[in-house]
């Protein structure tokens, strides 16, 4: 593995095996190497294209097309950080997003059933449905 798509591709392996241990640099080499996302310790994350107030409005159509009804919202630390939540099939959803750059925002969901019982692969497709949206609205 050499240049740029070896990189990419150690990245992504990294962010695999890794979890939470992965840094958010490997996330985002992973992210280009056409992983959106990476699984966490409670849920998975990625990067999506956009300033807060881009990725943020695509929010509610996302949760809308995957039938999560809309519990609350919040502004944390002057607009860098937002979060929205929503219940779907008895599960709670939680998508915080935080500002990285002005054209990068991290994505954070979970989801879970209880107090430890997450659901990665739902949170998973979250951050993809986030993710897509935002790449194709650029």
């Amino acid at each position: 593995m050499t240049g740029k798509n070896g990189f990419a591709a150690l990245a992504l392996a990294l962010a695999v095996a890794g979890g939470t241990a992965c840094s958010s640099h490997a996330g985002a080499a992973a992210a280009g190497a056409g992983a959106a996302y990476y699984l966490t310790s409670r849920g998975a994350e990625g990067f999506a294209q956009g300033n807060m107030d881009q990725v943020a409005s695509r929010i509610p159509g996302v949760m809308s097309a995957m039938g999560i009804t809309p519990s609350g919202t919040e502004n944390n630390s002057g607009g860098a950080e937002r979060e929205f939540k929503g219940t779907v099939n008895g599960m709670d959803v939680n998508i915080e997003l935080e500002k990285k750059t002005e054209t990068e925002t991290l994505v954070q969901v979970t989801a879970s059933t209880g107090t430890l019982r997450y659901d990665k692969d739902y949170a998973r497709q979250v951050v993809e449905r986030i993710v897509t949206a935002s790449a194709n609205a650029q």
